[in-house]
């Protein structure tokens, strides 16, 4: 699957979910290839994560993590806050 596609399917991902996304395929390739984790990324590797949960996949809020990283999130976040990811 190539870079673009991959990105829409992300970002009709985040879509699904309601949350905020302004990120450009740009800006969301310049990420990836800033952490240098996108052949590592999805459930397995990194994902990418909000710095500050429900301010959505914008810039200055976006950063590349562990999967991990992103499961120990969920597990210090309030009952019923889906916003971690």
């Amino acid at each position: 699957m190539n870079r673009y596609d991959v990105y829409q399917r992300w970002r009709r991902s985040v879509e699904a979910r309601q949350l905020l996304c302004t990120l450009t395929f740009e800006q969301w390739c310049t990420l990836w290839d800033e952490s240098g984790c996108y052949e590592l990324r999805d459930r397995n590797g990194y994902v990418m994560a909000q710095s500050v949960p429900g301010d959505g996949f914008v810039p200055g809020n976006v950063e590349i993590v562990p999967v991990t990283e992103v499961f120990r999130r969920a597990m210090d976040a309030p009952y019923g806050d889906r916003n971690y990811l």
